[in-house]
């Protein structure tokens, strides 16, 4: 079917949840549309987000591992003055300028997983925030995504400048970690991802932290030892060496973890880690005694 001309669209189906009669609509635009387009002559400039875009996105609970829908709500004088806020925010980085001054071409090429991402680019409509709650609830959640800084590793971040000038990076070391200590009215003073290396030979220092900090996070994560052992696990491209690792030996890791933090041994496997997602969005962290802010 051809609507006005401009939009060529092929109706599909829905006969239920795995249905393999189910099709996809497809919508595309139509040869006179793309004519239309090629004598517009439109630079990258031209194409930008409408103002009134949402920015404070509630959603439901997870499906099967996937992201939960965006669901309607009633605006309370709290959502409206998180969108004040955050729009104010937007307008800020609308007037900076944020670039990654060694780049030749404003765009990152990423490595995500197991097959090469789209190259991010970098530009003022990347730059824009949203706030995002899940489970249907305020308190869960609530942190703040969209910025293509946020998409690239600590190297590139470290090469940001704004309005020409260079930027630095504050780092939180074991935040998540150091909240629930702070919460056990415990003052972490050590890296809690360390641990003793004699048995795990053969993985350097740094890869076995990392590791060791992946699966603690997943842990907190989770609501239970095997889907948090998959999750860890599906986290890595085939060729990592975490992608191999056993239920043993991320047994012995946890292990590893507990000895050195025994009071955060109630919070693995306590899906905690969306509690806390929402504490560091609020600004709520911990204070110089480690008591919980």
């Amino acid at each position: 079917m051809n609507y006005a001309g401009v939009v060529d669209l092929s109706k599909g189906s829905y006969s239920g949840p795995g249905a393999k009669s189910n099709r996809t609509t497809r919508i595309r635009a139509s040869k006179e549309l793309q004519e239309i387009f090629r004598k517009a002559k439109f630079r990258r400039e031209d194409v930008h987000r409408f103002d009134g875009q949402e920015i404070i996105i509630l959603r439901d609970e997870k499906v099967a591992g996937k992201v939960g829908k965006e669901v309607e709500y009633t605006d309370t004088s709290n959502t409206n003055a998180m969108r004040a806020e955050l729009k104010a925010y937007n307008d800020l980085l609308a007037s900076s300028f944020i670039d990654i001054a060694t780049l030749q071409e404003p765009t990152i090429q990423r490595d995500e997983g197991e097959q090469k991402a789209p190259p991010l680019q970098i530009h003022p409509d990347n730059a824009r925030i949203r706030r995002v709650f899940s489970r249907k609830n305020w308190s869960m959640n609530g942190r703040f995504y969209g910025g293509w800084w946020q998409q690239i590793n600590d190297d590139w971040r470290s090469k940001i400048f704004i309005d020409d000038q260079p930027t630095v990076e504050i780092d939180f070391k074991g935040l998540h970690a150091a909240m629930l200590f702070a919460q056990s009215g415990i003052e972490m003073l050590h890296d809690p991802y360390s641990i003793p290396e004699a048995k795990f030979t053969g993985f350097p220092r740094e890869l076995l932290r990392n590791l060791v900090k992946k699966l603690t996070l997943t842990a907190i994560n989770a609501k239970d030892k095997s889907s948090a052992y998959r999750a860890f696990r599906d986290g890595f491209p085939a060729e990592h060496v975490g992608k191999r690792l056993s239920n043993k030996k991320l047994d012995l890791m946890l292990e590893a973890f507990l000895a050195r933090n025994p009071a955060l041994e109630e919070h693995l496997f306590s899906d905690r880690g969306i509690q806390l997602m929402y504490l560091v969005s609020v600004g709520r962290v911990f204070g110089s005694k480690g008591r919980l802010n």
